[in-house]
């Protein structure tokens, strides 16, 4: 409708006596391109919605008069906003990308509205008062499923956490296991047989009781499910079973130091499945929020009333898709209103600050599982030369961090080949083939690709580069086909179990790109390790294994980030999660 009301406004603007005009009925349906029918009807629903008042003309040789009562460009505002307020991105999306030429002005005035919305409010709703948590979050669309089996992206990670809970919990402050939905556990003399005693009192978002048939139930669906990437999880484990109502048992096949690190991954989180009218199962889980809403543009989360471990204080966290309307990269912070992400070594400001003990450490994987040149340690090591992190750091500025010898904290500073960069190109076996790199859609990884790029090309060494939304980029044909990956690796006080991921998930890079020789030596070492109850022998272990990847080339260390965020006096309790996200379950506001 409003298609054809701006038409009708810009031509009656031009005749005398605006914004009431004489019209015909013919001149309308030339101007819409119409029969008089249809312009009966545009000019029906136009005086229905107010927009127009309508006098028409009796008798030969006498026009009508539409009398114009709304500004197209309020309308506009008005409309694009409300589409915004429902949910429709895409709608308000085109609307001002059609019509911004007409109203210059309008996108600055969306913006600045956009970046109202951010951040934390109170908003009156049909159940009262609400407290809304809003931010925007640089995805390219939202996850496919929230399967925590599924799991892969630290997004994806942090929003199943919210919905979903384990048996058990890694308390990062203790650095150790507590209980979660079990309140109790206990194990043989060989810890073999593991017994855990459901709590009650705990309820699935849609009111029914948790049980442990539900337990045994989502750990048998992870165990047995073979087409996600995790199967390394439970595959030591050789039976699960809930033997009575409130209690699960399982039985491992040898002792193993991370299972109950590995029950407290948020893949071995406790589910639902509701079968409904159309034959789907969408998954129900017991977390501190319920899925309320979710499509390519947003993500909305609601407080869950009854959540045993205490209500959150937000009643909705929403997360919205920058991509997915004009101006919303622009609008507000990258991060929350009230809050943003800095690096450790920036000064104070007035503002408080917190730290997560996590590390996110970027590099690039060469696929030495693939025949060709990157099998060539030569020309592996003309790479390590040629990418050298502290001249990217210096060439592209930015809040890039500390220069990353490996991918552990504290890794031993790598030295650089004393053979010449002319030589090992020389010893490469490098012949002008065209290289695949492959990374992720995020604008720090495209700045760093081109800067690959363009320090290969003057070597001579000619490199190609794809981009890909998160998801689409963990998949394994993908990950094969690459002959480098610019990718990072995340590390927190479970290093062990991140290890675990990196090397064993089956859609991994490090998997995937590692040599077979080396994936050998790599597997002996996490199977020694699996059975050490030291934490340093542990540690020694990792060492190793990075070792293998650095010396032998397999991976070029770039930088690592430490997330530290600083928020103002508003903020209450604010903690950040091992993937560097906010607590949404424990943040409040004093306003």
């Amino acid at each position: 409708m409003f298609e054809h009301y701006i038409k009708l406004y810009f031509n009656g603007r031009e005749k005398r006596n605006f914004p009431t005009v004489e019209m015909t009925l013919d001149e309308i349906s030339t101007l819409l391109f119409c029969t008089n029918r249809n312009s009966k009807l545009v000019i029906d629903r136009l005086i229905k919605g107010q927009w127009i008042e309508w006098a028409p003309g009796r008798g030969r040789g006498n026009k009508s008069r539409m009398t114009f009562l709304e500004n197209p460009e309020a309308l506009l505002s008005a409309m694009c906003k409300e589409m915004v307020q429902n949910g429709d991105l895409q709608n308000a999306s085109k609307y001002m990308e059609e019509y911004q030429t007409f109203f210059p002005k309008l996108m600055d005035q969306f913006k600045e509205w956009m970046e109202s919305l951010f951040g934390f409010h109170q908003e009156e709703t049909i159940e009262g008062k609400k407290d809304i948590l809003r931010l925007k979050v640089n995805i390219t669309s939202f996850f496919p499923s929230l399967d925590p089996k599924w799991a892969q992206l630290r997004s994806q990670s942090h929003v199943v956490k919210q919905l979903f809970d384990t048996l058990v919990v890694f308390d990062p402050r203790t650095k150790t296991i507590k209980p979660h939905l079990a309140f109790h556990w206990e194990y043989d003399e060989q810890r073999f047989k593991w017994t855990f005693y459901i709590r009650k009192g705990v309820f699935f978002h849609d009111g029914t009781p948790l049980r442990a048939e539900h337990a045994a139930k989502s750990l048998l669906e992870l165990k047995f499910d073979r087409s996600h990437p995790f199967q390394w999880m439970l595959s030591q484990v050789e039976s699960i079973e809930a033997t009575e109502e409130y209690i699960v048992e399982l039985v491992l096949k040898e002792t193993h130091a991370f299972f109950l690190s590995i029950l407290a991954d948020e893949r071995c989180s406790i589910v639902r499945y509701n079968q409904n009218a159309e034959g789907h199962e969408p998954l129900i889980g017991t977390g501190p929020f319920s899925l309320e809403k979710l499509n390519d543009d947003r993500l909305i989360i609601k407080a869950n009333d009854h959540y045993f471990n205490g209500r959150p204080f937000l009643d909705f966290v929403e997360l919205w898709n920058e991509e997915s309307i004009p101006g919303l990269k622009e609008a507000g912070s990258s991060a929350f209103e009230f809050m943003s992400y800095v690096h450790p070594s920036d000064p104070e400001s007035s503002g408080n600050r917190t730290k997560s003990i996590e590390w996110n450490t970027q590099f690039v994987s060469i696929n030495t599982r693939k025949q060709g040149v990157c099998q060539n340690n030569n020309f592996r090591k003309l790479l390590h030369s040629i990418l050298d992190p502290a001249l990217m750091k210096k060439e592209l500025g930015g809040p890039r961090g500390d220069i990353a010898n490996g991918i552990l904290p504290g890794a031993a500073e790598i030295k650089r080949d004393s053979v010449s960069e002319a030589d090992l190109l020389r010893t490469s076996g490098y012949k002008g083939e065209t290289l695949k790199l492959y990374t992720f859609t995020d604008q720090d990884h495209v700045e760093e690709t081109a800067w690959i790029i363009e320090r290969c090309a003057d070597y001579g060494i000619k490199i190609e580069a794809s981009f890909f939304p998160g998801i689409e980029l963990l998949q394994n044909h993908r990950l094969e086909e690459a002959d480098l990956v610019h990718d990072s690796a995340n590390m927190t006080e479970q290093m062990e179990m991140c290890f675990l991921h990196h090397f064993l998930s089956s859609n991994s890079v490090l998997k995937i790109h590692l040599s077979e020789a080396a994936m050998i030596e790599v597997e002996a070492i996490l199977l020694r390790m699996v059975k050490m109850s030291e934490r340093e022998e542990r540690l020694q272990c990792l060492r190793e294994i990075e070792n293998i990847m650095v010396s032998k080339t397999h991976i070029l260390p770039l930088y690592r980030n430490q997330s530290v965020i600083e928020y103002n006096q508003d903020v209450q309790n604010i903690q950040l999660t091992s993937d560097g996200w906010v607590e949404f379950d424990r943040v409040w506001f004093k306003k």
